[in-house]
């Protein structure tokens, strides 16, 4: 498993959308590889749980690694992925306009972290997964 670097765009996005990213204290911009034991000592108990690869259902993250069934994100159902924008061949908007509109992404953010601040927004590029 990769995990972004506490200095990457993607911690950047869940500071400023008021999350708190479980590896912040990574210092690189880099994604680091990560054992699932360390993940699972940092993230079992995270409230939400949000870019986890292509997965577009739990059953899909069930399927990878059964493990990752017990995390409580999992358990409670609050597991996003920025999969909600896909082309015909499996292209990710996320990657193409995403990165054109950072603002759009961090309302997303924004709402899934603080539903109660953006209660009108609906989701554009993340996708909540059941």
């Amino acid at each position: 498993m990769y995990v972004p670097g506490g200095k990457s765009f993607a911690a950047a996005f869940i500071r400023d959308a008021g999350g708190e990213y479980i590896w912040k204290d990574l210092d690189s911009r880099e994604a680091a590889p990560v054992d699932l034991e360390s993940v699972y000592a940092r993230g079992a108990s995270a409230d939400i749980w949000i870019n986890c690869g292509a997965a577009r259902s739990l059953k899909d993250i069930r399927q990878t690694e059964t493990r990752l069934a017990y995390f409580k994100p999992f358990r409670e159902a609050s597991v996003f992925n920025n999969t909600a924008r896909l082309n015909l061949s499996g292209g990710n908007d996320f990657w193409e306009s995403g990165v054109m509109e950072p603002q759009l992404v961090l309302a997303d953010l924004i709402r899934i972290f603080h539903p109660d601040l953006l209660p009108a927004h609906e989701l554009l590029y993340y996708e909540h997964l059941h």
